[in-house]
């Protein structure tokens, strides 16, 4: 799952990631939603 290709990342790159809560952990915040440094390249027999 960590390496399939996520298109919901790719859509929302750079907009901030709000869930609605804050926690204590992260009292800065989250940081914007980022998607791969990588590109996407399917490899194999899989057909995506």
């Amino acid at each position: 799952d960590l390496f399939d290709y996520k298109p919901a990342l790719e859509k929302h790159h750079g907009e901030p990631s709000d869930f609605g809560e804050k926690i204590e952990l992260f009292q800065s915040g989250f940081g914007p939603w980022a998607k791969s440094y990588f590109d996407f390249k399917p490899y194999g027999e899989s057909g995506k």
